[in-house]
């Protein structure tokens, strides 16, 4: 194999490992209601946290930001529901930009927050007088978003695909492989000048 060759097979392999070292520095969010505040952190994949990363909170459907915030040297925040967001009730995407092209988004629906800080708006409870029955909905709301945060925090984590040895393997085998044909068909070339 002569040196262009080999230095266009280099550049080639260079291209193809890319994307790993992109995987590598993924920004995820995880956010979750509490009472009338959102609550959630932030953190690169492998588990290490982003510090004093942009949050904006937007509206699911036409990305107007409500309000921002910044997480803290742990990677984690906390900001005020949108008082707009709970009288309208539309989705909520709250998106981490750590800048360099590292982005993160975590959609919070409507049913989630609303149920968090009580405001249930079915037909049977706004029939309701008793106001006894809606703080006690709003004290079960809250306290089951607390009890449920760490299992939605899981799922989330397991959610993120990190390349497993499979993976790497796999893409060293295409490497390889590329690299064997290149060398057949460089062999095939010097064969027939001869």
């Amino acid at each position: 194999m002569n040196r262009s060759s080999l230095g266009c097979l280099l550049l080639f392999m260079a291209l193809l490992l890319l994307p790993l070292s992109a995987h590598a520095h993924k920004l995820s969010i995880f956010a979750w209601p509490e009472g009338n505040e959102i609550r959630g952190e932030v953190k690169f994949s492998g588990g290490r946290q982003a510090k004093n990363v942009q949050i904006a909170v937007q509206n699911a459907a036409n990305s107007t930001v409500l309000t921002e915030t910044v997480c803290d040297e742990k990677g984690e925040f906390r900001v005020a529901l949108p008082e707009q967001a709970s009288k309208v009730q539309y989705d909520l995407l709250l998106v981490a930009n750590g800048g360099e092209g590292h982005r993160g988004e975590w959609l919070l629906e409507a049913k989630e927050y609303l149920a968090a800080v009580g405001n249930d708006t079915s037909p049977a409870a706004s029939a309701s007088p008793v106001l006894n029955e809606q703080q006690l909905r709003r004290i079960v709301a809250e306290e089951i978003s607390k009890g449920l945060s760490p299992l939605r925090k899981t799922l989330a984590e397991n959610q993120e695909h990190k390349p497993s040895l499979h993976d790497l393997l796999g893409g060293i085998g295409w490497i390889l492989g590329l690299v064997g044909i290149t060398a057949w068909a460089q062999s095939r070339k010097n064969h027939k000048q001869r």
